[in-house]
């Protein structure tokens, strides 16, 4: 059902709730916005949570109580050009003032949402759990002492690349990172773990020092005169893939380079029309997707995941996840 404040209630597996106690779970995600990473992490997910929601209503895990999820976009699609924060927060304020209001919230799906909606939450005391926003930010129990998640933070791949690089016996390298908090202690991580593999940083640049690509170009330049070939991009959503596309443009990204990007990068890259796959020879993207066959709970997530029906569950059906769904 629809509820006052344009929100989904949704209550799996309950036919009597005599003598029971409602919980209430909001479930904070950018249902509407165009983006198929986006789209595929957010309904997967929901999908998993009404999963999981279902069987602990259906086997009264939770004596004499049962839950119900408040589902709430975070997205504005209606006015997606002044959507972001504001509508975050203006979202999180809706869901939090649900009749009854709400014990927990799931979400949000990016680092730049979630950051205004958990800190909203954490000073009301309200528990909040992302399975995919990574930002060091929230790692601050300051402001999100009540937020949590199931991922790692974004540090992690750093460690994890230069992991790679040693393996291939690589030497030397360059290392791109934005002039944010975020940027900076990730390069300060890769230098730390460089230092213990006694790999050389031949050529390190900050960019998007100023919030926009003005110093991409004057970046890549430097990097094109250091004669390093060995490219790490310590940087994550928009300025990432602004560096990347000038990089394609430039012709740096070939046979001759190895960059390593965090996470998925292709989709936004080929939506450029001058872009094709053949662009983007020696291209490396590290994610912090797991699927951990061999381990008795994960396997049982499969099985159940298998037997729900992708009609009703989008993205479910098959013995195997697309996104963070475990």
């Amino acid at each position: 059902m629809t509820g006052a404040n344009n929100s989904l209630y949704l209550t799996p597996n309950v036919t009597n709730t005599d003598g029971l106690v409602e919980i209430k779970v909001g479930v904070l995600l950018p249902y509407s916005l165009p983006n198929d990473l986006t789209q595929q992490l957010t309904y997967s997910g929901t999908s998993a949570i009404r999963m999981a929601v279902s069987e602990i209503n259906a086997k009264n895990i939770i004596p004499g109580a049962y839950i119900t999820l408040v589902l709430k976009d975070s997205f504005n699609g209606a006015d997606p050009e002044n959507s972001g924060a504001g509508q975050a927060i203006f979202s999180t304020v809706s869901l939090l003032q649900t009749e009854g209001g709400v014990s927990g919230v799931i979400g949000d799906v990016s680092s730049a949402l979630t950051v205004q909606s958990a800190l909203l939450t954490s000073r009301l005391s309200i528990p909040q759990c992302s399975f995919s926003a990574g930002s060091t930010q929230l790692s601050s129990k300051e402001d999100y002492g009540h937020f949590f998640r199931t991922i790692p933070t974004e540090l992690m791949f750093g460690r994890v690349m230069i992991d790679f690089v040693a393996s291939r016996g690589w030497k030397t390298m360059a290392v791109f990172y934005t002039g944010d908090a975020l940027g900076s202690e990730m390069m300060d991580s890769i230098a730390m773990q460089a230092r213990k593999r006694n790999i050389n940083i031949g050529y390190r640049h900050a960019f998007w020092t100023m919030g926009s690509s003005s110093d991409v170009g004057s970046a890549l330049d430097g990097l094109k005169e250091s004669g390093q070939q060995i490219v790490v991009v310590a940087a994550v959503g928009v300025p990432q893939i602004r560096l990347m596309v000038e990089a394609v443009r430039r012709g740096l990204v070939s046979k001759n380079y190895v960059w390593m990007t965090i996470n998925q990068v292709t989709e936004p890259l080929l939506e450029i029309p001058t872009i094709k796959p053949a662009d983007l020879n020696g291209l490396f993207m590290f994610d912090n997707m797991l699927k951990l066959h061999g381990y008795p709970p994960y396997e049982d997530f499969l099985d159940k995941w298998s037997e729900m029906n992708p009609a009703e569950y989008p993205y479910s059906g098959s013995r195997d996840i697309s996104s963070n769904e475990a």
